[in-house]
């Protein structure tokens, strides 16, 4: 008895970067490349099943390719912002107090700097977490991410002066 080895599709992932700070116009695109026995699906850690996928906030997007056979390949894009947008100073600006926390923590934000909204975004590159205010914050702001589990995440913070990212580590 002979048994053919069967290979998963090959897959090249490509993106495009958001043009302005305050823009959702990113994409990312799959390209099946070779290998695997169509017909072929695709999913995107969003939810989608589009190809490409378009108006994304910047964010990392991991999409799956499986083939007819079942055999799956997966890979990631990382839609960031367009050069030159964001300058400003995240040692200074914002602090997360603390980190690593327990999912309750304190955003300590400069005086000149203000706050829109805030997104907690998995290592998958899923949004777990947001809050959008009213009126723009600065000070102390305190977060109640407590239905979170531990892990890394990654804080995404907009404000009326670009978008700042901060590592944070939720540990119980």
């Amino acid at each position: 008895m002979l048994f053919a080895l069967q290979t998963g599709p090959t897959i090249t992932v490509s993106h495009v970067d958001v043009s302005c700070a305050t823009c959702h116009n990113g994409s990312a695109t799959v390209f099946i490349t070779g290998g695997g026995t169509p017909p072929y699906t695709i999913q995107w850690n969003i939810g989608s099943i589009d190809n490409p996928i378009i108006d994304l906030d910047p964010g990392t997007y991991v999409v799956c390719v499986t083939d007819a056979n079942g055999c799956s390949v997966c890979d990631s894009a990382v839609v960031g912002n367009a050069d030159g947008i964001i300058s400003v100073n995240t040692n200074e600006s914002v602090q997360v107090i603390p980190n690593p926390n327990n999912g309750i923590f304190t955003l300590e934000i400069s005086n000149s700097l203000q706050i829109e909204n805030i997104e907690i975004i998995n290592l998958v590159g899923k949004k777990v977490f947001s809050a959008m205010f009213q009126q723009a914050q600065h000070g102390k702001v305190p977060i109640d991410f407590s239905s979170g589990v531990s892990g890394i995440y990654f804080l995404q913070i907009k404000t009326t002066s670009g978008i700042i990212r901060k590592k944070i580590l939720i540990n119980r």
